[in-house]
């Protein structure tokens, strides 16, 4: 079942007691990027079967950098092409200067 990221702020302890596991699916921008970040956060610390493809695997990335390696300005290029530079390394399909592209 889909579970779109507007919903996991409001509904969050209800989704995880009803999946176990979980597909963070492409589909930048999300509805609620704290939505979508709290749910990876959870699944990472508790250990529940979760994988991310295409923006979805590059979300865990930032969530990743933000909370584990302290990274508080981790971002996609595509939303602050300012942001940090692990940010724009792994969050592109290549490793580019993401302000000389856009």
């Amino acid at each position: 079942m889909r579970v779109s990221t507007d919903i996991i702020e409001n509904d969050f302890e209800a989704i995880i007691r009803e999946y176990s596991g979980f597909w963070i699916a492409p589909g930048s921008p999300y509805k609620s990027m704290a939505g979508a970040l709290k749910l990876i956060e959870f699944v990472r610390e508790h250990n529940v079967p979760t994988f991310g493809t295409c923006g979805g695997f590059q979300h865990m990335v930032i969530e990743f950098a933000r909370n584990v390696l302290g990274i508080k300005d981790a971002e996609l290029a595509e939303y602050d092409p300012e942001a940090c530079f692990f940010h724009t390394l792994f969050g592109t399909s290549s490793p580019v200067d993401i302000k000389k592209v856009m």
